[in-house]
């Protein structure tokens, strides 16, 4: 999965890898606490979306039904 920018103030671009879509993407802080999810209308391979989030670590996980794609580490700079 490919985050960009890493660090982020207020918009995410995630791409997944060739041929994989997701349904959902879900933001967790560093201790595991759901933050924010992001649920569009269709399945995606990119997407981008705001974020307001405060400055610190996080985790972004790209699901499916049944699992997770990809989780990456981001950080948030304002």
């Amino acid at each position: 999965m490919i985050v960009h920018p890493n660090p982020a103030s207020s918009m995410l671009f995630v791409k997944l890898p060739g041929g994989l879509n997701a349904l959902e993407i879900r933001i967790t802080d560093i201790m595991g606490k759901h933050i924010q999810t992001i649920s569009p209308q269709a399945a995606f391979s990119e997407l981008s979306f705001p974020i307001q989030l405060e400055n610190g670590l996080y985790f972004i996980e790209a699901l499916n039904k049944t699992s997770i794609l990809a989780r990456q580490k981001i950080m948030i700079v304002k």
